[in-house]
């Protein structure tokens, strides 16, 4: 959806974070007031800062892989879809439980 909101939808909340120039980062406070800009709700722009780690040069890096994730938005949205229209799944599932996650 191209109108979601950029604080709160999934596809506004991946573009915040490719928006952040990380090489303007001088620590986590600066990156949570310049992300709060795009991303005002204090608990989601936390959490999404919770995947913002130090690389090896002494900058700022995203620990997940952002872009694939939003390359591969249109898969999402594709599942809330099947989600509204009472879709199941019948298929085999597997749930994966980590400890330190």
């Amino acid at each position: 959806d191209d109108h979601a909101d950029p604080g709160t939808s999934l596809r506004g909340i991946t573009d915040s974070m490719a928006a952040l120039d990380l090489s303007l980062i001088n620590t986590r406070k600066d990156a949570m007031e310049r992300l709060a800009v795009r991303i005002p709700n204090p608990a989601i722009c936390g959490f999404v800062l919770m995947n913002l780690e130090k690389s090896k040069d002494g900058g700022w890096q995203w620990k997940c892989n952002l872009e694939v994730l939003r390359r591969s938005l249109n898969k999402w949205d594709n599942f809330a879809t099947m989600i509204d229209h009472g879709s199941s799944y019948s298929g085999p599932t597997l749930f994966v439980k980590g400890g330190r996650s």
